[in-house]
């Protein structure tokens, strides 16, 4: 039971993401947009951005908020089903591409580190690296 935020907070993996969402004040809007996909990145995903990056991502919010919808998908969706390669919206405005890669189901170039969590607004899928789009 809960929010993708609740799933969120739950998990010590995603302690950075939540920190994040956070910062960018984007906690209640993601806990009340009803039927979204969130695509989590690790701590360790966060980790693997070099500090440079990830200084500048986290210093202006509107970079921080760009990089974190780009993260959400309108509509509940399943990567692991997609063969050929599918894309879907977000609500940054950008397409994010599922594809299946050697050790499995894919975000863009992140791989999906686990089962889907459903939480009453929608589905929680971890991936290993931060998503990326084009600013």
């Amino acid at each position: 039971d809960g929010t993708v935020v609740d799933a969120a907070v739950a998990t010590p993996e995603l302690s950075t993401l939540v920190d994040a969402v956070l910062a960018a004040g984007l906690a209640d809007a993601l806990a009340t947009t009803d039927n979204i996909t969130v695509y989590a990145p690790t701590n360790d995903a966060f980790g693997a951005i070099p500090t440079d990056i990830l200084n500048t991502i986290v210093g202006d919010t509107g970079i921080l908020s760009a990089v974190l919808t780009y993260h959400v998908s309108p509509g509940q969706w399943d990567p692991r089903k997609y063969l050929p390669a599918v894309q879907r919206p977000t609500l940054q405005g950008q397409k994010v591409f599922y594809s299946r890669g050697k050790s499995g189901p894919m975000v863009n170039n992140a791989g999906v580190a686990c089962q889907g969590v459903k939480t009453d607004n929608g589905v929680v899928w971890v991936i290993d690296s931060v998503l990326l789009p084009n600013l």
